[in-house]
């Protein structure tokens, strides 16, 4: 699915990419030289199954990094376009639509301030 959808020829040597559990995708990524945050998987040893103190703060990390996502996703499913059934005569421009939606999201005011 990844491969397909054109997402690693987007990428640029450097770059972060952050993915949920499961997406086992790093060979994909090897030869652009892309680093993948992915959360780390809770332990079923029998010693402890407790995350490392190392583990406990990536996560965190990830954690704090996915609400803002979120929060950005939220503000883009607010377009009335976005809400319901595209029309199959508007399918040809539903790329564009999201793009510019997409846009306008990033011109409003930041989520998080840069100053803290």
């Amino acid at each position: 699915m990844v491969k397909m959808s054109g997402l690693i020829e987007k990428l640029e040597k450097g770059d972060i990419l952050m993915a949920d559990r499961g997406f086992n995708i790093q060979e994909l990524l090897l030869h652009k030289e892309v680093k993948l945050i992915i959360p780390p998987f809770k332990r079923t040893t029998r010693s402890t199954n407790q995350f490392t103190l190392s583990e406990g703060q990536s996560t965190k990390i990830v954690a704090n990094s996915r609400i803002h996502v979120e929060l950005v996703i939220g503000r883009l499913k607010e377009f009335m376009f976005l809400q319901g059934p595209i029309p199959l005569t508007l399918v040809d421009l539903t790329e564009a639509a999201l793009l510019v939606c997409a846009a306008l999201v990033n011109l409003q005011p930041a989520l998080v301030s840069l100053n803290s």
